[in-house]
């Protein structure tokens, strides 16, 4: 009656039970104790594999996908699998180098097509990846994230049309797909009808649900001017739903946009007088949102209550206020007592900011992520003012590949700021995407006026082609240091008083 074993099948079947409920934790640990008890077993292992995959452990699932291609040799699916887990941690060429293999055995795997074709869209090969995604839906005209991918590359390459036909196309086969409202909303975002754009949110917060929708109507509203628009609706949703907080934070976004600040904030008292934790949580977030960063510590400090959640809060109002040691402390708290591994990457910045090079490398080296763009921008900055460019240029070069216009202004700013002119104009003549001809013409104009002839780039400026007063009143906020500098006096001599800094 003691001490009786389940068998290596009934954890399997535990695992598979805990799976479907979306307990992955519960589920790894069975099919771990199934795969002590038969280490070989083929089900066992892809089991594992997916449950890995479900809970964004690539590199594991890795691991035991190596292990399962000695035992079975040529299987599309192991190659197929591989093929994800290489993508997801951002390593496009071995993910297409997995999915041929899964072709060459399979020529009708639409999975494996699929994801060699979303890795040869993030090398921006784009043609090369429409042709896959349309040979996706030749064997499958159903799949909705085929025709949602192939969307967002018509639209990336400035087919529109084609774009608004195949992201129809995606939530006609799934109305759940957030990728074609996504790209639909991009379409609609200047379109000289607003009203598809507010159609677009409410058939999205429909079908999926998402709430995130509702505040892209927000910008959208104020962008447009149709403020008035969304204080009605918001009203009535109140009306409707007075115990829900999320309506009363859109309204007092839509009010603090109008400058209605007092307004705004007796719209969000009416909900803290018995509010969880969860609206003050989006009471920080709203205050941080507009800027309101000495509000934002002082109100944290109020409600007196800390989890990771509100350190995170409170450590971006300190850094937004660029009170840095005291970003610093957060950053350090929520590394050290939530084990955040983004803590790393945090502390890093603000040792940055505090020119402590040194100190911030460590960081940098110890925090596990993929290459992205801000990583790479902190090690630029690190390099930069250690004054190893040679280092940080070549930290530089690959981050032009990965920047957008808003991260070439950054790049920029810090060279102008902690380099020389040589150094600058090395920047600015290195090969660079045609789309940024505009931006790299405006920071030319820069650079001549910080470092060579005031005049003759303020001249070149009012010539231009690409940026008139209001383009640049817009752009200003994006730089900072001289380089803003110098389009401030421009400004202030060249434009018109609407434009000129208040």
């Amino acid at each position: 009656m003691f001490g009786i074993k389940k068998s290596d099948e009934e954890y399997y079947n535990l695992s598979m039970q805990s799976f479907e409920s979306g307990e992955y934790e519960k589920s790894l640990e069975y099919i771990n104790i199934a795969i002590s008890i038969k280490p070989l077993n083929g089900d066992y292992l892809f089991h594992k594999i997916k449950v890995l995959v479900e809970m964004e452990k690539y590199e594991e699932a890795l691991k035991v996908l190596d292990t399962m291609e000695n035992m079975y040799r040529n299987d599309p699916e192991i190659y197929s699998y591989k093929s994800l887990c290489y993508y997801s941690i951002e390593d496009y060429q071995n993910s297409i180098k997995y999915a041929d293999l899964s072709i060459a055995i399979d020529h009708n795997n639409g999975t494996a097509y699929y994801i060699k074709a979303i890795s040869l869209k993030k090398l921006r090969r784009f043609n090369e990846a429409e042709k896959l995604l349309e040979t996706c839906l030749k064997l499958d005209i159903t799949d909705s994230d085929a025709h949602s991918e192939l969307a967002r590359i018509y639209l990336d390459v400035g087919q529109e049309k084609k774009a608004l036909s195949e992201a129809k196309l995606a939530i006609k086969y799934d109305k759940e797909n957030e990728d074609a409202y996504d790209t639909l909303l991009s379409i609609f975002e200047f379109d000289d009808e607003p009203e598809n754009y507010i159609e677009t949110v409410i058939q999205a917060v429909a079908n999926t649900g998402e709430l995130k929708y509702m505040h892209k109507l927000n910008d959208f509203l104020k962008e447009w001017g149709l403020q008035k628009t969304g204080e009605e609706m918001y009203n009535s949703y109140i009306e409707l739903n007075p115990d829900v907080p999320f309506f009363y934070d859109l309204l007092a976004d839509i009010l603090i946009s109008e400058g209605r600040k007092d307004e705004a904030y007796s719209t969000y008292r009416k909900i803290l007088k018995n509010g969880d934790i969860f609206t003050y949580k989006l009471w920080f977030d709203f205050l941080m949102e507009n800027g309101e960063y000495e509000d934002a510590v002082e109100e944290i400090k109020r409600f007196g209550m800390e989890d990771e959640e509100i350190l995170i809060s409170l450590y971006f109002a300190y850094d937004g206020l660029e009170d840095y040691e005291n970003a610093l402390k957060n950053a350090e708290k929520i590394l050290n007592v939530y084990k955040n591994e983004a803590g790393k990457f945090i502390c890093a910045v603000q040792l940055n900011n505090m020119k402590k090079s040194d100190e911030a490398l460590k960081y940098l080296d110890s925090y596990k992520s993929a290459d992205d763009f801000e990583k790479t921008y902190e090690y630029f900055r690190s390099y930069l003012y250690k004054k190893d460019y040679e280092k940080a240029m070549g930290y530089m070069m690959v981050l032009l590949d990965l920047a957008d216009e808003e991260g070439i202004v950054s790049v920029f700013c810090e060279l102008v700021d902690n380099s020389d002119s040589d150094l600058v104009y090395k920047f600015l003549n290195f090969d660079h995407r045609k789309d940024f001809n505009q931006i790299f013409s405006l920071l030319k104009s820069i650079a001549k006026g910080v470092y060579t002839n005031y005049e003759d780039a303020s001249k070149e400026l009012k010539d231009s082609e690409y940026f008139d007063c209001e383009d640049l009143d817009l752009l200003k906020e994006d730089f900072n240091g001289k380089a803003k500098d110098f389009i401030e006096k421009y400004m202030d001599s060249e434009c018109y008083d609407e434009y000129k800094e208040e």
